[in-house]
């Protein structure tokens, strides 16, 4: 009687084992950043007030213990109404730097959501093309010099191992541009970790 409950004791103990190990082995994801790893990103972006303007970023990044690090450039078409009422294109082109810090993400990293920002420097330029009548004056030199800040949100979801799709909200804050001062904007790309 003690021999037969002593080899059901065994036979249970090993069926248990063996379910955890079968479980556990089915389910082992590795993550998909780590300390060191370096990516590519390619965004589009559209204007959160105004939808039909857009514009476009690359840029290239370093994962860090809690975040990464990016810098890279980009252009963005914009278009606004002149007193006169006639429709003004301009565009800026900046390069830009920062810091994105990881507030959460799942345990094998295939989604995460990091919030920081960072800095830009670049160029506006006014009607590039010519568009608006010469009898509209605008009081605009051919193009200002631009400077700021970019606070950021992104959320970023990994649909293999080494490609994600980004999508995010971000918030240009021009301190030299006479025409808007904020341009709040929402972005959707792809990274690649290489």
């Amino acid at each position: 009687m003690k021999n037969r409950n002593n080899i059901c004791l065994r036979a249970v103990t090993l069926a248990i084992m063996a379910a955890c190990l079968i479980a556990t082995s089915c389910k082992a994801n590795a993550q998909r950043t780590m300390n060191g790893q370096s990516m590519v990103c390619l965004e589009a972006a559209t204007s959160l007030l105004r939808l039909r303007d857009a514009g476009a970023e690359i840029c290239y990044g370093q994962y860090l213990l809690g975040g990464y690090w990016y810098a890279g450039g980009g252009a963005m078409w914009h278009r606004v109404v002149t007193t006169g009422r006639s429709p003004m294109s301009f565009i800026d082109m900046c390069a830009s730097g920062g810091y994105m810090h990881r507030i959460f993400c799942t345990r094998s990293r295939n989604l995460c959501l990091y919030a920081g920002g960072g800095a830009f420097l670049g160029y506006e330029i006014y009607d590039p093309k010519g568009d608006l009548p010469t009898s509209i004056s605008t009081g605009l030199p051919s193009g200002t010099f631009l400077y700021g800040i970019t606070p950021r949100i992104e959320v970023e979801f990994f649909m293999t191992g080494k490609l994600a799709l980004i999508a995010g909200c971000a918030a240009a804050i021009n301190f030299s541009s006479p025409i808007t001062k904020a341009r709040p904007r929402i972005t959707l790309g792809l990274r690649a970790n290489i």
